[in-house]
This record gives structure tokens, sequence and C-alpha cells, in this order.
């Protein structure tokens, strides 16, 4: 037996012929189930009886879901803030398909399926470490801020312990440079020549003489 079958128009005892006699009615109407239980029909489409409802197709398709795939229009809101869940610890959606997560995850120790790691370890999610450090086989990016590196603070004169920085000539400086320079052509400014040119640094030739308009010192072998 179909729903509008149980029910009779209560104003003259008619007989429903089908489901648009409910949808179709005015708000007031009231109508008769076979049990002897009347029922009117609110503004909503609504037919009420103390806590018992029917719901017009309309009204039922605006309210509940279908388990196969039904759609729905607007926000899906709970009836009370941090109260209701979506699936359960036993019973869980397979997969949630949105644009933006808001809130909190209590397990993001997997991330588009990577795991975390403290260490440089190859497709890991970064993790601090128990003193709150970051480490990683490198770091690509530019540092807004390099005044410290590994704990060294920069200088632009020859401190100890100091990280060396240009000074706003742009020169270094330093006790001592260890190493081997690749071009000495300039020191202190003057640059080199073969010849016994003024304020030049002399350079050997290619018979490896030495040029110079004098000589000071003492000469221990002379020709």
């Amino acid at each position: 037996m179909a729903l509008y079958e149980e029910f009779t128009f209560k104003s003259n005892g008619a007989a429903l012929t089908s489901m648009d006699d409910f949808i179709g009615a005015t708000t007031g109407t009231q109508f008769e189930k076979n049990t002897g239980e009347l029922y009117t029909k609110t503004a909503n489409g609504v037919f009420d009886k103390v806590t018992r409802k029917y719901f017009s197709q309309i009204e039922s398709d605006a309210k509940y879901v279908d388990a196969a795939g039904d759609t729905f229009t607007g926000t899906m809101m709970p009836n009370a803030n941090n109260t209701l869940m979506i699936g359960s610890d036993t019973v869980r959606f397979n997969t949630i398909f949105a644009t933006t997560f808001n809130g909190k995850a209590t397990d993001s120790a997997l991330l588009n399926g990577y795991g975390d790691s403290t260490s440089s370890t190859a497709n890991s999610i970064a993790r601090r470490d128990a003193s709150g450090n970051l480490t990683a086989g490198t770091f690509n990016g530019t540092s807004t801020n390099s005044a410290l590196l590994n704990g060294y603070g920069e200088s632009t004169t020859a401190a100890a312990n100091s990280i060396a920085r240009r000074d706003a000539s742009g020169n270094l400086t330093a006790g001592t440079f260890n190493g081997t320079s690749t071009n000495s052509s300039q020191l202190n400014g003057y640059t080199q020549s073969v010849y016994a040119t003024a304020n030049t640094i002399a350079l050997r030739d290619a018979y490896g003489n030495l040029n110079a308009v004098l000589f000071q010192g003492t000469a221990t072998t002379a020709r």
C-alpha cells in the first residue's frame, strides 16, 4: 500500500489519489490516517503529528542524502559545535575529496604517503628533532638572515672566530690568507712589471732576471 492510500481528506472523507494530493494541498489542510490519527499540512510541506512527520518527496530529497550517491545544495551543518563525527574509528570512509581542509590533523605522520623523519632521509617529510632542529642534505633558497652561521657572528674586521664579511668598499680583511693565489698581478694595489718601473712589483723576465734601477743591501756574490 502506498503512503497516500492510508489517508483521506478530513474535510470530506475523500481518499487521496496520489502523492500530489499531499504536495498540492494548501497550508492548514487536514488529513486523517486510516488509524484515526490527524495530520495538518504546515508551511514547509511537513505533515506533523506530535513528533511524527511525513514529508513530501521534494522535502525529503532536500533533507536527506541518499546512500546510493544523491546530491544536495547548501551547507551541511551539525546541530551543535564540536559534537558530531563523519565516520568512526571502526567504520571509515575510504577517500574524501575536498579543496581545503580547515582544522587540526590528529595524525600527520603520513602526508601523501610519505613518512616523517628527523634525519636527511630521501622522500621523507622533515620533522624537528628533540632539540627543535631540522636536518637536510641541502637547503635551497635565499637566507633572509645569515648574521649567524653555526653559531658564529659576522665581522668586517679580522676578529677571531667570526665569519668574514665584506666592508663598505667590498674588501675582506683577515690576519692571514692561507691558500694559493690564482692571480697575484696586483698586491696592495700595485701591479707587476719585468722592467724597472716605479711603484711596481718586481717580476722575473723570460730569462729569470730581476730588473731594478738600484739594488740596496749587501751583495754576497756579484758579477
